[in-house]
């Protein structure tokens, strides 16, 4: 080649045609396709010549003459060892002038970046950053290559591309998905590993104080396996808690990567529509901190969740079924069980490292599907722990009586759906089924009625908390007081709860109970049935609540299993409610006379015997109470702060006192 001529060659090719340097070839060259090569063409290769700088260490080894060579083994060595003297003074020759410097000091300039990525090398990103910090290991799938003619690398809005595959789980089954990183033009040279994505080879720890290579993919791998438990786990065996920023998309589809970031400001929207490519999803970062369900199933599927995929895809990932693994039957169409999936997935530690840092599903107190990062996540045994049920023995002020008949109810209903379960259950021990039509009256329905501020949603979250349900509160805001509407929202959240195996709550249920009667509002009446037709074909556990039982139609009424009545608190609960709140103040916040006692005892009797106040006024007015005693006392609660806000609240529940006796008469049962 000429290189002082003026028409000097842009395009350099080399034609490998000898077999023993074909077979050489194929053996350093680890990202090619070697059943492409056995025809006997000649490999056709081009300049920049990628093979040679992807896996150079590969054939430099190979160049060395080993003891058991043969006649063409030997030929072929020294074949490659003229080649790679001739690729070395081709267009690479500035890249191998500085290649050993290069990665002496681990660094890289913008022009050569694509020299990191051969495809199937395992990097490390942070996909989820900033919202999620967590390093997660993918794999390259390919990257932006110098065009063969000018030499200059390929690259969109000036910034280099890498597409990378690693593994999520669709609620169904493990499959790759495809990411795009970019890494934006810097000049001169640049540390490779804060790069926004860099080969794993080249991790360094001790600029940030992180675990060395060791410690993260021991780090990798243990959450690897959270993840593939939680996610085949039962949604009903599994219950986490959560303390920590989530990722909640306010409306449909993936949240794209940004230059490998999460776009904080507006998320785009993933979509097969090029239509909907650019529609600007959006997504907000709540602070989380409480019980959340893990179910990435639901999270893509239910249609509570409005920020749903619109094709079932966990976000951030596309889905690319060119990218799976061949070696790996991502289906596992055969298993019949998750476990049994996740245990096959398991199989080799590489797919673990290579698993999401989070998970999806639903926080139960903010009522917010979200992405939850699996560091933030603590795995829970709530049917063992004594204190939860302590609550419902000891804090709940509810008869004795009807404290045992709710649990009868709720063992005999848990027993019941186990054995069903299993195929053992016979109509015998299943009373409450005797319908005619299969698979109809196998939930359990519960009524509670009386005045607000007695304890009626305090005995549904103390259930829950005995028994280790999940608790899930719907309010009719959310369900809607237009019946079509009402009863598609309220299928799903019918479906959700018995996929959770959670107490559903339905506080202040007035408008789906009220009775029927003519009326110009046809849409009224339509509301109760549509509650009464969900109520048949449910089998899991609902707790109703209402403060006007008067008005309570009779179909929803036959449709109770069990219905409570609260009356107004007595002085002794009240004063147990009091002692309650107080035992969650820290002790060195309370003054002496706040300390258990049979002094606090007395002083409590009396104050409760004053006025008419409720449950949640005294829950009320403890708070107002331990926030006057931090503006005036040092932040030490005395009784007199406890009393002073008790008798304010008095005063006003007394003022309205004419008013809402009357309206209590026409609601409440037994009121006159």
């Amino acid at each position: 080649m000429d290189r002082d001529n003026d028409r000097k060659l842009k395009t350099e090719e080399i034609d490998i045609e000898s077999p023993e340097l074909k077979t050489l070839f194929l053996e350093c060259s680890l990202h090619r396709d070697k059943s492409r090569h056995q025809h006997g063409d000649a490999i056709k290769l081009t300049s920049p010549f990628y093979d040679f700088v992807w896996y150079y260490d590969n054939f430099t080894k190979a160049c060395e003459p080993q003891p058991d060579d043969t006649g063409a083994r030997k030929e072929a060595r020294q074949d490659l060892t003229d080649l790679m003297a001739v690729i070395k003074k081709s267009s690479l020759e500035p890249y191998f002038k500085i290649r050993d410097s290069l990665i002496a000091n681990g660094t890289i300039r913008y022009e050569w970046l694509w020299t990191l990525f051969p495809g199937g090398e395992k990097v490390y990103a942070k996909p989820m950053s900033p919202v999620f910090s967590d390093y997660q290991m993918l794999e390259v799938y390919a990257c932006d290559l110098p065009s063969p003619v000018t030499h200059e690398t390929i690259t969109k809005d000036k910034n280099f591309g890498v597409g990378c595959t690693a593994f999520d789980f669709d609620g169904v089954k493990f499959e790759k998905y495809y990411y795009e990183f970019r890494i934006k033009k810097f000049e001169n040279e640049r540390p490779i590993h804060k790069l926004e994505i860099f080969p794993t080879k080249f991790y360094r720890s001790s600029d940030d104080d992180l675990p060395d290579d060791t410690d993260l993919q021991r780090d990798l791998l243990k959450r690897g396996k959270k993840f593939v438990e939680m996610c085949t786990a039962d949604a009903k065996d599994i219950q986490c808690d959560y303390n920590g920023t989530a990722i909640a998309p306010v409306r449909g589809g993936f949240a794209r990567l940004a230059s490998g970031r999460l776009e904080t400001e507006t998320m785009s929207t993933y979509s097969d529509d090029p239509e909907d490519q650019d529609s600007g999803t959006s997504s907000t970062f709540p602070e989380i901190q409480g019980q959340v369900i893990v179910d990435n199933y639901l999270f893509l599927r239910s249609e509570r969740n409005e920020g749903r995929p619109r094709n079932a895809r966990p976000p951030l990932g596309e889905y690319d079924s060119s990218v799976l693994d061949d070696n790996f039957d991502v289906s596992c169409g055969w298993m019949t069980d998750l476990v049994s999936r996740g245990e096959y997935f398991s199989q080799e530690e590489i797919r673990l490292k290579m698993c999401p840092p989070k998970v999806l599903g639903y926080a139960l107190r903010q009522k917010i599907w979200a992405q939850f990062r699996i560091s933030n996540i603590k795995l829970i045994d709530y049917g063992a722990s004594s204190d939860r049920k302590a609550y419902f023995d000891s804090d709940l002020q509810l008869d004795q009586k009807y404290k045992d008949i709710l649990m009868a109810f709720i063992n005999h209903h848990e027993s019941k759906s186990s054995r069903r379960s299993k195929g053992t259950v016979s109509r015998r021990d299943d009373p409450q089924s005797f319908d005619i039509i299969e698979d109809k009256g196998k939930g359990l329905a519960i009524l509670l009625h009386g005045a607000p501020g007695v304890g009626k949603t305090l005995t549904a979250e103390t259930i829950a908390l005995a028994t280790g349900r999940p608790l899930l509160v719907v309010s009719v805001a959310e369900v809607g007081t237009e019946a079509d509407k009402a009863e598609r929202k309220l299928s799903a959240i019918f479906g959700d709860a018995a996929r959770w195996g959670a107490i559903l709550l339905m506080d202040e249920a007035d408008v789906f109970l009220e009775a029927r009667e003519k009326t110009e509002n046809p849409n009224r009446n339509a509301l109760v049935s549509v509650l009464l037709r969900c109520l048949e074909y449910y089998e899991g556990i609902i707790i109703l609540t209402t403060n006007r039982i008067r008005s309570f139609d009779v179909a929803v009424q036959s449709r109770m299993h069990l219905a409570i009545q609260y009356d107004d608190l007595q002085p002794e609960a009240k004063a147990n409610i009091y002692r309650t709140l107080l035992k969650k103040i820290p002790k060195y916040e309370l003054d002496d006379e706040l300390q258990p006692g049979k002094a606090l005892d007395k002083r409590l009797d009396q104050l409760c015997r004053r006025g008419k106040i409720n449950g949640r006024q005294i829950r009320n007015a403890v708070g107002s109470a331990y926030a006057l005693a931090k503006d005036q006392n040092n932040g030490i609660l005395k009784f007199d702060h406890l009393e002073e806000v008790h008798e304010m609240t008095m005063d006003f529940v007394s003022s309205l006192w004419e008013d809402t006796r009357g309206t209590r008469s026409q609601n409440e049962a037994g009121k006159r």
